[in-house]
């Protein structure tokens, strides 16, 4: 992978009248796992999507290899795997229709190998809406951890994981920093995380 780096320069955001973060800044680069941390209610889903480009800041900015994301945000995108509170997923579709549909031909060669890791293979053909919320999960973590993309952004990505499962999220996150991917991951659990290069603290 190329290197690569992110970069949060003072971001603030309201809703309607209430503030929801402030004065946020930070720089992460390939190899880089930024752990954002704070309760529910905190404001980390908000602070995602900010870096993200899903919601816009009332001040800052973020950039992408020195680019403002909101000048480039196609090219971000095509850099960017993003798993947010919801899977993303299409009930009627089965479990490998789904991430037939959400990869590129080149990131599906390694599919079956992660679906396999996260114990999926039986359910390989089985309709979305037929599994339990921590089969749902798992599969729309293997779309972002199939996928190329250098930069894996995760919004509470352990709910509703078994412990087996939180262990290889956390071997291909690993994996993913080791090989100068770039991984942001926000959570209120402290018995999850099992590499962290830098830590955000919100809502405190």
């Amino acid at each position: 992978m190329n290197r690569n780096l992110l970069q949060v320069e003072s971001l603030e955001l309201y809703r309607e009248d209430h503030l929801i973060f402030s004065d946020i800044s930070f720089q992460i680069e390939s190899g880089d796992h930024l752990v954002i941390r704070g309760q529910n209610g905190s404001g980390k889903t908000s602070l995602i999507r900010t870096i993200c480009g899903l919601t816009q800041a009332d001040k800052g900015k973020v950039l992408w290899n020195e680019a403002s994301i909101d000048e480039s945000l196609f090219n971000y995108y095509e850099q960017l795997s993003y798993l947010g509170h919801k899977n993303g997923l299409i009930p009627e579709l089965t479990l490998d229709e789904n991430l037939n549909y959400g990869l590129d031909q080149t990131d599906k060669d390694g599919k079956d190998q992660v679906i396999n890791g996260f114990r999926l293979t039986d359910l390989k053909h089985s309709l979305i809406q037929n599994l339990s919320n921590g089969e749902s999960r798992k599969t729309a973590l293997s779309r972002v951890v199939s996928s190329k993309k250098p930069l894996w952004v995760l919004d509470e990505p352990y709910a509703n994981l078994d412990s087996d499962s939180i262990s290889y999220l956390n071997n291909c996150i690993g994996d993913h920093i080791n090989t100068g991917g770039i991984v942001i991951t926000s959570t209120n659990r402290d018995d999850s995380i099992a590499t962290k290069t830098t830590e955000l603290l919100i809502g405190s």
